[in-house]
C-alpha cells in the first residue's frame, strides 16, 4: 500500500504491479479509475467481472450472481442460482424472469405459466414498429421453421396481413377491403 500525498491518491501493489488505485474519482482495479467504481482486465484471456454471493449461494466462480464484460465486449448478467431474477424501478417489480426462464412483465410475485406474460392493471399495449418502407410482424412457428403463421402489417401498402403455411391468407387494405388470396374459387 503506498499513500501518495502528491497525487492525492493511494495505490495498492502486489508483486511490484499497481493493482488498485482509490482517488478522488474513485476506486479503480487494474485501472485508475475514471468513474466511482472501475474494474479493468487487461489480460486478453479473461473477463472483468463483479461476483455477489451469499452464505446461501456458496462462494465459488459457479455461485451467485455475476456482472461480466467478456474480452470480445459481450455483456452478462448471470445467476447461477436456481432462483428468480427480478427488475424493479420506483421501488416497484417491473419484470421478473423466473427460474424457468419464463418471463413476466408487470405480474409481479404472481407464478408464470407461460413463457411470456404480459400483465397491467390497466390497457395492455404491446408495439411492433418497422420502418415506413417495411414489415411490422409477429412469426408463429416451430424449431423447424418459425414464419408457418404470420400476422404481418405492410407498412408501405398499409394493410393487414394474416399468413398460413408460409402464404398470405387474409389481407385487409387501408379501405377496410379484405382479400384472400388462397381462396379457391367453388364451382
Amino acid at each position: 500500500v503506498e499513500e501518495s500525498s502528491d497525487e492525492d491518491k493511494i495505490r495498492f501493489d502486489t508483486g511490484g504491479t499497481e493493482r488498485m488505485v482509490l482517488d478522488s474519482t474513485g476506486l479503480g482495479i487494474g485501472a485508475a479509475p475514471v468513474h466511482d467504481l472501475h474494474i479493468h482486465k487487461s489480460s486478453s484471456s479473461s473477463q472483468s467481472r463483479i461476483q455477489l454471493t451469499t452464505s446461501e449461494s456458496g462462494a465459488t466462480a459457479s455461485d451467485g450472481y455475476a456482472i461480466a464484460m467478456e474480452t470480445d465486449g459481450r455483456a452478462y448478467h448471470w445467476l447461477y442460482e436456481n432462483a428468480n431474477m427480478v427488475f424493479a424501478t420506483n421501488n416497484t417489480e417491473r419484470m421478473r424472469i423466473d427460474s424457468s426462464g419464463k418471463v413476466g412483465i408487470g405480474t409481479g410475485s404472481d407464478s408464470l405459466t407461460r413463457e411470456l406474460t404480459v400483465k397491467l392493471a390497466g390497457q395492455a399495449d404491446v408495439s411492433i414498429v418497422g420502418a415506413t418502407n417495411q414489415y411490422a410482424q409477429l412469426l408463429f412457428g416451430d424449431t423447424d421453421a418459425d414464419n408457418k403463421g404470420i400476422v404481418a402489417y405492410d407498412n408501405t401498402n398499409d394493410k393487414l396481413e394474416l399468413w398460413t403455411s408460409g402464404a398470405a391468407a387474409v389481407r385487409v387494405d387501408a379501405n377496410g377491403h379484405v382479400t384472400m388470396p388462397l381462396q379457391s374459387s367453388v364451382g
